[in-house]
C-alpha cells in the first residue's frame, strides 16, 4: 500500500529562494491568518510544479469568518498546473465578495492507486491587500492636536528677574526711591 508523504519543507526545489514545500498524496496544507476583507485583496495565489508524467488537478480551499463547520469543503476549487515547470495559480477571482478570509488551504495530489503516489511542490504563496488610506480631515486633527501638546508642555517664555545678592536687598528698600 503506497504511503502518503505530509507536507514538508525541502531545500533546492523552490520557484524563489532555496526552500520549497512538498508533500506526496492528498493531503491539506492550510494556512490561518487574521480576517482579512475580501474586498481589499488585491492579489491571491501560490506557485507549483508538477514533476510528474502525467497532468493532475491541485485543490484549493477557502475559510471564510462566517464557515460554520471549518472541516467541510464548502469553497473548493480545483486548477491545473502545467507539467514540468513552475505555473502561478491566481485565486483572485475565486474569492467571494463581502466576506473576511480567514485561511487557504491547498491540496496535495492523489492518484491511487498508481505507484508512486504523485507528488507535488509549492512555493511562494502570496496574499496582497490594499492598506486603507488615513482621511485626509484625520490626518489633519492629528496634526493640529500634536501641535497643541507640544504648546501645552513648552513654558511660556517670561523674562527672568535680574539676580540680586541678599546684600542688595538689605541696602535697598522697595519704598525708598534710589537717588
Amino acid at each position: 500500500m503506497p504511503v502518503c508523504d505530509p507536507w514538508n519543507v525541502v531545500a533546492g526545489v523552490a520557484h524563489s529562494g532555496a526552500f520549497g514545500a512538498t508533500d506526496v498524496g492528498n493531503l491539506e496544507m492550510r494556512l490561518d491568518f487574521d480576517g482579512l476583507a475580501v474586498s481589499s485583496i488585491t492579489e491571491l495565489g501560490f506557485w507549483v510544479f508538477n514533476p510528474n508524467a502525467f497532468a493532475l488537478p491541485i485543490g484549493f480551499e477557502f475559510f471564510y469568518s462566517d464557515q460554520p463547520v471549518p472541516n467541510l469543503y464548502l469553497n473548493f476549487f480545483i486548477a491545473w498546473p502545467e507539467l514540468g515547470q513552475w505555473d502561478f495559480i491566481d485565486l483572485t477571482s475565486y474569492l467571494a465578495p463581502g466576506k473576511k478570509l480567514v485561511g487557504l488551504g491547498i491540496n496535495g495530489v492523489d492518484r491511487y492507486p498508481s505507484e508512486p503516489l504523485p507528488r507535488l511542490y509549492v512555493d511562494d504563496v502570496m496574499v496582497r491587500a490594499r492598506v486603507p488610506e488615513a482621511s485626509p480631515l484625520l490626518l489633519l486633527a492629528l496634526g493640529f492636536s500634536s501641535v497643541a501638546v507640544v504648546r501645552r508642555k513648552r513654558p511660556a517664555s517670561r523674562p527672568r528677574p535680574h539676580k540680586r545678592s541678599f546684600a542688595a536687598y538689605l541696602t535697598r528698600s522697595p519704598f525708598t526711591s534710589s537717588r
